[in-house]
């Protein structure tokens, strides 16, 4: 990303009404995702993310991501062989064209929505614009698109209409991959005691026992006063209703206890899990409310827990959240490198995360 580019919302909409007119100046698709990638370049940068957002939120940070992707595949691949590159440059024009009608209008949106399958960008799109009318959409598709199940799931957290209720149930109870059926406790759990059959779920497992118990007794209003969770399954639960609740409920991070669970997550192992747990956790910390997280990181404990979620994060998802850590200000590098040089925590001195950031900020030597 260019040094000095940060985009607002207004800068977001003149970009995506350049690609569209890009987008749509051409027939060869190719060539379309080929001129959109120059111009990207021109405007933004060869390389960028989450971190040139100035206010992200999840239709904008999947867009940017989206773009970074063409110019990618544009700039940085080869002719590539066959039908693969072809797939790949096919499958990014489609998913591009979703976001575009988007930022052209939401009318131009729905109707070319009836014309094609339902896509992950329309998950997004619908969950952050809750366009409930598409709900019977989703509830076909979940069946017919196993790839989409759990993102069709997650976009439909926040509605509460009747037949989701029979719908979170009947997931739960057929053979789904777990990571499908914790969002789908989450759904059941935020009919707000509508649903009481938690009973119906246990089995001779007794670590679904010890699941099952802590989502019923689970507080969704003070989530503080439930404990910290137990195993993966209840880990995943509680961080999937941490990234769910966080832009309507920044409170989450008031206390310390989304910290503790964000750094418990991470010693946990989620292999047997479809889910990608450094994404959600990136996730959050981008969502994150700014002005919170300043206040809450003055408290040199929470401040080394911080730290300590940061250099646990792979590089790719670390570079997500840099816009973040720039909005904390001269306060939290100067925080951070007299918590770091004090040798009160123990970073890993050729590996951390947040030294390497702090040293390329204030250019010299932590």
């Amino acid at each position: 990303m260019k040094a000095d580019t940060t985009l607002n919302i207004h800068g977001i909409k003149t970009i995506a009404e350049r690609c569209y007119d890009l987008f749509n100046s051409t027939a060869i698709k190719r060539e379309a995702l080929s001129n959109i990638s120059d111009y990207v370049i021109s405007n933004i940068g060869e390389y960028f993310g989450p971190d040139s957002l100035a206010e992200p939120d999840e239709v904008t940070v999947n867009f940017v991501e989206l773009l970074d992707q063409v110019v990618f595949e544009i700039k940085e691949n080869g002719p590539g062989e066959g039908n693969i590159r072809d797939y790949i440059l096919e499958d990014l024009y489609f998913r591009l064209g979703i976001y575009l009608d988007l930022f052209k209008s939401m009318d131009l949106y729905k109707k070319n929505f009836i014309h094609r399958k339902i896509a992950y960008e329309d998950t997004i799109i619908i969950r952050k614009y809750r366009l409930s009318e598409y709900i019977p959409d989703l509830l076909r598709e979940f069946n017919g698109q196993p790839a989409l199940q759990r993102q069709i799931v997650w976009a439909l957290l926040p509605f509460r209409t009747d037949d989701l209720l029979s719908f979170y149930y009947q997931i739960i109870k057929e053979e789904n991959s777990f990571d499908v059926k914790v969002l789908a406790f989450l759904g059941l759990k935020m009919f707000n005691g509508r649903f009481s059959r938690w009973s119906s779920f246990r089995n001779q497992d007794p670590e679904m026992g010890k699941f099952i118990d802590f989502i019923e007794n689970f507080n969704m209003e003070s989530p503080e006063n439930s404990g910290l969770p137990s195993n993966p399954c209840s880990f995943l639960f509680v961080l999937s209703y941490i990234e769910n609740g966080l832009q309507d409920s920044p409170v989450l991070f008031s206390n310390n206890w989304a910290m503790d669970i964000l750094i418990l997550t991470l010693k946990h192992d989620f292999s047997g899990f479809f889910v990608n747990v450094f994404l959600m956790i990136s996730n959050i910390l981008i969502f994150l409310d700014t002005g919170m997280l300043k206040n809450f990181l003055r408290d040199e404990a929470y401040l080394e827990k911080f730290i300590s979620i940061l250099d646990c994060l792979p590089g790719e998802y670390f570079n997500r959240i840099l816009k973040k850590l720039s909005s904390l200000g001269d306060d939290f590098i100067e925080s951070g490198i007299r918590l770091i040089s004090s040798k009160k925590i123990g970073v890993n001195q050729q590996e951390s995360n947040t030294k390497r950031y702090l040293s390329w900020v204030t250019n010299r030597i932590i």
